[in-house]
């Protein structure tokens, strides 16, 4: 009974840190009732984008890529793992700038990798939620659709009957018919799994980085939990 005890709770706080998300109301430009939640967790990867310059003689943007940390009232803070600046002068001469987060935040404030990212200066946003069953159905699924490749290459030389010469038909059917069930139900689960995690984008300047996106705006109130 102790032992069930412990598993539920276990399972209990496993889903409680899971459902713990920040809130961030966004809406679109042309129609201020069309409200989204965009929702922000610990396992939430971020790609922001914004337009330094956008002169017919320089045109400048910066990307930074990191894992969500937490939100205030006019910004969203990341814990860095790169940044990019990309600028383009006339004649399409490009320059592209990686560098690493140690670098970029050295002598910055708050420390601890993590970067402010004001709503106001971003121009793009896209996150990408990994969850705690996504790791492990990939621990789980990925070598077992390896294992049943491989069986479903091996069946015929694991059916052969080398003392009569021949295939055993019957041995090549259920190996192989195994192997394929398997291997498609473990692709059916980690689709099932992934799918609502997908990647998801979202553009507030208009014309940047795509011409015609829909363009929306923060909502500039204190997010929740």
């Amino acid at each position: 009974m102790k032992k069930l005890t412990l598993i539920i709770v276990s399972l209990g706080f496993l889903f409680v840190s899971e459902a713990q998300v920040w809130r961030v109301p966004v809406y679109r430009l042309k129609d201020e009732s069309r409200v989204k939640i965009l929702k922000f967790s610990s396992r939430t990867e971020l790609t922001i984008k914004t337009l330094l310059s956008a002169r017919d003689s320089v045109k400048e943007n910066v990307t930074w890529q990191g894992s969500f940390h937490s939100v205030s009232q006019d910004s969203l803070v990341i814990l860095l793992e790169t940044f990019k600046s990309v600028r383009e002068i006339e004649g399409g001469i490009r320059q592209t700038t990686m560098i690493p987060a140690d670098t970029y935040l050295s002598g910055s404030s708050p420390g601890n990798g993590l970067k402010p990212v004001a709503m106001a200066d971003i121009d793009y946003l896209s996150y990408q939620k990994e969850s705690k069953l996504q790791y492990i159905a990939d621990d789980i699924f990925e070598p077992v659709i390896f294992a049943s490749l491989i069986v479903m290459i091996l069946s015929p030389l694991i059916s052969y009957d080398f003392r009569d010469g021949k295939l055993n038909n019957e041995s090549y059917k259920n190996w192989a018919l195994g192997s394929t069930l398997t291997m498609t139900t473990s692709f059916a689960v980690l689709m099932a799994i992934n799918l609502p995690n997908l990647q998801k984008n979202y553009q507030f300047r208009s014309g940047w980085p795509e011409k015609k996106a829909k363009v929306w705006k923060f909502k500039l109130s204190q997010p929740s939990r």
